[in-house]
């Protein structure tokens, strides 16, 4: 496995399975982080990053069009989108560029007793690849005012802000 940490939340996160993969149309690496005493399979946060790189350089991969896609397959496989936007506050603050912002996807799944939390950016790393890095937590599903109370809250609002600055760790 590959030496790669992340740090959000004043956690650290070191990396607990990695997957190399390759579609009809792009390789993908892929990792997934966990905390100090979790594993892939039992978390309660847990950071997953993918790199999308097209196999054809004349069919290059755009942020913006796989944003879309993901969306469209969260939604059928029974997400809650609770936000799509594009990153536009503080761009040149947070060293982005404006000709490719990021996108942000907040969404959620809810399992019976347990909710997934997710807040998803991905950017465009260079003229033909996308970056994606998601930050999950997994909780006991809660009543619907609690949830609501989850979603605006500081400790929420914080980490959206700080996986927005979080550079794509390779």
């Amino acid at each position: 496995m590959k030496d790669i940490n992340i740090t959000l939340n004043q956690k650290a996160y070191a990396v607990g399975f990695e997957v190399p993969g390759q579609g009809a149309d792009f390789k993908s690496e892929s990792y997934e982080f966990v905390t100090g005493g979790e594993t892939v399979e039992n978390w309660t946060s847990l950071i997953t990053t993918h790199k999308l790189t097209p196999l054809s350089p004349e069919a290059p991969l755009s942020a913006e069009a796989y944003a879309q896609n993901i969306i469209g397959t969260l939604q059928n496989q029974g997400a809650f989108i609770l936000e799509t936007s594009i990153i536009n506050q503080d761009m040149e603050a947070l060293g982005i560029d404006p000709a490719h912002p990021p996108f942000l996807i907040v969404y959620m799944f809810i399992s019976g007793e347990l909710t997934e939390f997710n807040t998803q950016k991905i950017t465009q790393l260079n003229d033909t690849e996308v970056g994606s890095i998601i930050y999950a937590e997994r909780f006991a599903t809660k009543p619907e005012p609690e949830m609501a109370a989850y979603y605006e809250s500081k400790g929420r609002t914080d980490t959206r802000a700080e996986l927005i600055k979080l550079s794509f760790p390779y």
